[in-house]
């Protein structure tokens, strides 16, 4: 079923349910309540990335059932939180599953919302009416989309107490101080979660004894799925330990419902939106400015290296060009002497060509780089070829082994590439002293990750310097970058493609190893490649 193309007015929904019932209710449920809803359907998980995939439609929301056909609902989240273009649309759960651990691997996956399926009509309604009413909020016909300002935040309240949201609404409308507020008011974990999936909001004031969700359910199941909103905690529980739970719980502040007035809500709230912001754009700057400093640090030691490096190929032209000069005014050396000299020259021209492509590779700017889909065979067969010169110099040999499966990864290839190469150079000034000087670097599919793992024939590392090496500023002579920032700055680099770093201390060898999230085709992706 797929209603008219929405104009610009409409909200865009994508059902993915294989059940005719469920279909009917969902749709009679909008139509009776919602209006400029456009309802598009598919009735298997493949055939629904397809339709994703290909580009020409992106829908606001997307509610999907775990229980699907083909590819299933949480391979379906898998995939789709995958592609940039993609993964910001968000995705409500409506299922008939009451199970924990799909609740919970539903969000690790990167669902909005988890909803159990409606036993009426009515139920069916009050969703609908929730998502129109958010969209009637946010857009007005004739005016763009409205933006917060600066100084107004957007709060959403998830407390069942009449009286404590009557008192905190009070509040908040009297309270202009340290902001203007907008705010919604839910009465459920449920309701609430379904309304973060809808809206963006600054902060969430959370009452931690709800219906749905008793102790600190409802706090760890947010913080998980919206780690960068702050969440203060309002309680009326007084026991010593609670606060100290909750702030190891991800809260970010926590206050007393005997303690609530309208100075102290406003400047909670203020601080814990201000500090959250300040954190997460802290925590993007260091990780940027660590990889600028070595970068920089980098491309300084490389250019000194270049001199030297460089120099000794220059004098060996300067050399054979002055012999074959000689032997054309003097008419004295013979042609194979001649020819050795500019087969010679020829060899000098491309190790000084070889150097300054590594200098080069060592020295790009990939901070602004986006991500894009790469065969982790052919990403490590390009680190390979930027790294002949460090592991020529060396004189080391190099073993490849390819993966059969031939798996795909979303990664930044630029950043990647370096964090990489970073691995392998250091491995060869490692192993440079060693009679049998060998790297074997070795890509496999190990379920759902692509794993590349990097071996010298060094004997390994000690336990101490092991729990060390990833720790910034740390540097032995056996795993020195020259600046101690390499290993951290690999394993940020790694980490922020969604991957892991980690040396493996089970290896009778040196061995670090990255493993990436592996990027699966769909069915008829597969075909189409």
């Amino acid at each position: 079923m797929e209603n008219s193309a929405p104009n610009s007015e409409s909200l865009e929904i994508f059902l993915i349910e294989d059940c005719d019932l469920d279909i009917q209710l969902i749709s009679k449920a909008f139509s009776s309540v919602a209006q400029n809803v456009n309802l598009s359907v598919s009735l298997d998980g493949e055939e629904a990335l397809a339709k994703l995939l290909q580009g020409s439609y992106k829908p606001d929301l997307i509610i999907l059932d775990l229980n699907i056909p083909k590819v299933d609902g949480f391979e379906f989240l898998q995939e789709i939180k995958k592609v940039t273009s993609l993964n910001n649309i968000p995705i409500v759960v409506l299922t008939c599953s009451k199970s924990k651990d799909d609740f919970e691997r539903t969000y690790e996956l990167g669902a909005n919302c988890y909803i159990s399926k409606p036993q009426s009509l009515d139920e069916y309604r009050f969703i609908a009416k929730s998502i129109q009413n958010f969209w009637n909020s946010l857009y007005q016909p004739n005016q763009p989309k409205q933006d917060i300002g600066k100084n107004e935040y957007s709060l959403l309240i998830i407390e069942d107490h009449e009286v404590t949201a009557e008192l905190i609404s009070t509040i908040l409308s009297r309270e202009n101080t340290y902001g203007n507020y907008k705010y919604k008011i839910e009465k459920t974990l449920k309701s609430g979660l379904l309304q973060l999936a809808l809206r963006p909001f600054d902060a969430v004031i959370l009452d931690l004894n709800l219906p749905d969700a008793g102790h600190l359910t409802a706090l760890q199941a947010i913080s998980k799925s919206y780690p960068k909103i702050p969440i203060i905690v309002l309680t009326s529980d007084v026991r010593d330990n609670l606060p100290l739970e909750c702030f190891t719980n991800n809260a970010d502040e926590f206050i007393s419902k005997s303690d609530l007035n309208v100075r102290s809500l406003g400047k909670t709230l203020k601080f814990a939106i201000t500090r959250k912001e300040m954190g997460i754009k802290l925590a993007e700057q260091k990780l940027q400015a660590s990889i600028e400093q070595a970068r920089i640090e980098s491309i300084s030691r490389n250019n000194i290296k270049l001199v030297h490096e460089i120099r000794s190929p220059l004098s060996l032209i300067t050399i054979r060009s002055d012999e074959i000069l000689d032997a054309i005014n003097e008419d004295s050396l013979p042609k194979s002497d001649v020819m050795n000299a500019i087969k010679s020259i020829d060899e000098s021209v491309q190790k000084i060509n070889e150097i300054i492509r590594y200098s080069l590779v060592h020295s790009n700017d990939y901070s602004q780089e986006q991500a894009s889909l790469i065969n982790v065979n052919e990403l490590a067969r390009k680190v390979l070829k930027a790294s002949e010169y460090s592991i020529m110099k060396h004189q080391v040999n190099c073993e490849f082994i390819e993966d059969p499966a031939n798996s795909l990864v979303n990664v930044r290839e630029g950043q990647i590439t370096q964090a990489m190469i970073n691995i392998i150079t250091n491995g060869c000034k490692a192993v440079e002293n060693q009679e049998d000087k060998w790297i074997k670097i070795q890509v496999r599919t190990l379920k759902d990750q692509a794993i590349i793992s990097f071996t010298d024939s060094g004997g390994g590392i000690d336990d101490i310097s092991s729990s060390k090496i990833f720790d910034y500023l740390f540097t032995t002579n056996k795993l020195d970058f020259g600046t101690g920032l390499g290993l951290p700055i690999a394993k940020s680099i790694v980490e922020a493609n969604g991957g892991q770093l980690s040396f493996n201390k089970q290896s009778a060898n040196t061995q670090f190893v990255i493993s990436l999230p592996r990027y699966k085709l769909s069915i008829k992706e597969d075909k189409a490649c």
